[in-house]
């Protein structure tokens, strides 16, 4: 649901004006730990965006999957958008 929602965020708002973008989806582990990253070179998210304190429905089921994975979640905003979610498996 987290990939989906983030998919759908990214194809509705990171390419506006642009005729093509990336987007990179990982997903590593290290011992009992997984990195999932969602990444792409759009025009990026505003910086005021908080995914812990938006209204927006999108982000906020984001933060709440994230916690019900006991994870956490950043998003990173150079060259685009970044979402790193970081949660023990």
């Amino acid at each position: 649901m987290i990939l989906n929602e983030l998919l759908t965020n990214i194809m509705k708002h990171a390419f506006i004006g642009r005729d093509n973008g990336a987007i990179t989806v990982s997903l590593s582990f290290k011992d009992k730990h997984a990195t999932f990253v969602v990444e792409d070179n759009g025009v990026g998210i505003p910086k005021h965006i908080n995914i812990a304190t938006s209204s927006g429905f999108g982000t906020q089921l984001i933060h709440v999957l994230g916690e019900q994975l006991e994870g956490t979640i950043r998003i990173e905003q150079e060259k685009g958008t970044r979402f790193v979610l970081e949660f023990e498996v």
